[in-house]
């Protein structure tokens, strides 16, 4: 539902400076910045000038140790993200604590800067020895690589950091694209063809160019030929 843009990020007296607009289904509908001094995330909301009225906002809070309403006066695109905000949880040091609006801007951010960094990579965080740490891997993130993690890490492997952005149908989408793009530069130069019983994503390779004499010869040798790649890319 949020998104962010224009993100411009300095080291801070209190940790990393951020500025950004947020959007809300297209629309921008706040500036924020993060001086990064140890003070309070800042919101400019679009809506404040624009409708001119208020909403209530019902959050909670911790006070003494314990979780308390708290209800304020704002406008009505920060009623949706403050609230969205405040139901979600996160544990520190086996205490629980509830995201702010600032908080969950941070992390849009951070997402936005964590996809540029692993284009082409697969990033991932490993439990070791308490602590958390993350590593990349200089493939793209697919579903062989996620079940091979899986298998070396089991239980230490705390998450993938693609899945963050990247949901399994476009990272499958994404990888028959690039099997095609391989398929049709070998195809250039090769024959390929697949037999019953192959693998998903194995071919044979005849280190010749195609031509229909050697597909005649392909299917004579072979009656459980399954296609030859040549023939199905032209189609």
């Amino acid at each position: 539902m949020w998104t962010v843009k224009g993100i411009k990020r300095w080291d801070g007296m209190e940790g990393v400076g951020t500025e950004c607009s947020l959007y809300r289904d297209g629309k921008k509908v706040a500036r924020v910045l993060d001086d990064g001094n140890g003070g309070e995330v800042h919101f400019t909301w679009a809506d404040r000038s624009s409708t001119g009225s208020t909403v209530e906002i019902n959050i909670l809070i911790t006070r003494d140790h314990k979780e308390v309403p708290w209800t304020y006066k704002g406008t009505p695109e920060e009623k949706l993200l403050v609230e969205h905000a405040n139901a979600i949880t996160e544990d520190f040091h086996g205490k629980t604590l509830r995201k702010d609006a600032g908080w969950v801007v941070c992390d849009l951010c951070d997402a936005v800067e964590r996809e540029k960094r692993l284009k082409g990579k697969t990033g991932f965080i490993v439990l070791e020895n308490g602590d958390e740490h993350e590593y990349a891997m200089n493939h793209p993130y697919t579903p062989e690589i996620k079940a091979e993690l899986e298998a070396k890490y089991g239980d230490k492997l705390v998450r993938i950091l693609n899945t963050k952005f990247v949901d399994d149908d476009e990272v499958e989408r994404l990888r028959k694209k690039r099997e095609l793009s391989y398929l049709k530069r070998q195809c250039k130069t090769k024959t390929l063809y697949r037999l019953e019983g192959d693998a998903p994503g194995r071919y044979w390779i005849v280190k010749t160019p195609y031509s229909q004499k050697l597909a005649d010869k392909i299917r004579v040798k072979y009656p459980d030929l399954v296609e030859i790649i040549n023939e199905t890319l032209a189609a």
